[in-house]
C-alpha cells in the first residue's frame, strides 16, 4: 500500500529489522553496530549518530535509502529535516546520481555507497 499525505507513518521501517539481520555481515563488527543502533531508542540514536558523523550526513543517508526503498513517506520527511539543517537544494536535487558528480566529499561517498549496499541487499 502507498503512503499517503496525511498518513501518520510508512510501513517500511517494520520490515527494515528483518532484512538487516539477513545480510551476510550483519552479525560483523559493522553488522553488530547497525544492529545496536536499530535497537536504540530514536531519541538516542540520534543524539549518538549525531556526535559520530555530520548531521546532514545523516539526512543524505536517509534520503538516499529512502529513494532507493520508494518510500515516498521517508523521502519526504528527511528531505524536509534536510533542508531545516541547512542541506543545500542542489546536492538534494543530484543526490540519486551522487556517483557521478563532485558534490560530495569521499566520506560522503564512502557513506552514500555503504547506505546503497545495505539497501540494495
Amino acid at each position: 500500500m502507498a503512503w499517503r499525505p496525511g498518513q501518520a507513518e510508512c510501513s517500511c521501517s517494520s520490515t527494515l529489522p528483518r532484512q538487516v539481520e539477513d545480510l551476510p555481515w550483519a552479525h560483523s563488527s559493522l553488522g553488530d553496530g547497525l544492529l545496536r543502533l536499530r535497537s536504540t531508542p530514536p531519541k538516542h540514536r540520534e543524539q549518538s549518530s549525531h556526535r559520530l558523523v555530520d548531521p546532514l550526513l545523516v539526512e543524505l543517508v536517509k534520503i538516499r535509502t529512502s529513494q532507493i526503498n520508494g518510500c515516498a513517506f521517508c523521502l519526504r520527511m528527511h528531505t524536509r529535516d534536510a533542508l531545516k539543517k541547512g542541506e543545500s537544494t542542489d546536492r538534494l536535487a543530484v543526490l540519486p546520481a551522487w556517483a557521478e558528480t563532485g558534490y560530495f566529499s569521499e566520506f560522503e561517498r564512502a557513506a552514500l555507497r555503504l547506505a546503497e549496499a545495505v539497501a540494495d541487499s
